[in-house]
């Protein structure tokens, strides 16, 4: 008795656990990133991007094609920005800042998709902070950290991120024209010593 009660526990456990979609399975690439006919020159870095890192990572090699062009069969479809697989499924929702951004895993597809490019961006970086576990410790190549992963998957679901701040972009007001301000180096601001 005491055995089946086990075997019911985990039967049912088990089915709450949400599916993963595969992007990358023991170094052998399961996904493709499909870009929309029209990407900026800014998705398609940002996505290239997206490509360096699991690559880093894994050893395998996303290809990234054109909203169009076949996928291989069975593939993990990472559709980026305004495509008609994030369009079909409602993405992004109308009310989301322009800065923010959706990623929706369900079935065959995960959809990274913002307002606009910027949030777009934001969102592929957020992907791979979250599921690669890339993180940028400083500026530049030696500030990013790219853990190594031969196995990189996507539990089914949903994640909507808006920014709390007006910008998540870097604004005239930095921390150079803040020392400007009071006198200590930096662009702007006023001089402590006064010029006669």
């Amino acid at each position: 008795m005491r055995t089946v009660t086990v075997l019911l526990v985990l039967l049912v456990g088990s089915a709450a656990w949400p599916a993963e979609l595969l992007v990358v399975d023991r170094g052998a690439p399961k996904a493709c990133l499909v870009l929309p006919k029209d990407a900026s020159d800014q998705l398609k870095a940002a996505a290239a991007t997206v490509v360096e890192c699991v690559q880093t990572s894994s050893g395998a090699a996303l290809p990234v094609i054109t909203e169009g062009e076949a996928a291989e069969p069975g593939a993990t479809t990472i559709a980026v920005g305004a495509t008609a697989l994030a369009a079909a499924a409602g993405l992004p929702p109308k009310e989301l800042d322009p800065d923010g951004f959706v990623i929706s895993a369900r079935g065959r597809a995960i959809v990274v998709v913002g307002p606009t490019d910027w949030g777009t961006e934001f969102g592929l970086y957020d992907f791979l902070e979250r599921h690669v576990g890339v993180r940028w410790l400083l500026p530049g190549d030696s500030g990013t950290d790219i853990p190594a992963r031969q196995t990189i998957a996507v539990p089914e679901g949903l994640v909507r991120d808006e920014p709390v701040f007006f910008s998540r972009r870097r604004h005239r007001l930095d921390c150079f024209s803040v020392l400007g301000l009071i006198g200590l180096g930096g662009g702007g601001g006023f001089s402590a010593t006064k010029d006669r």
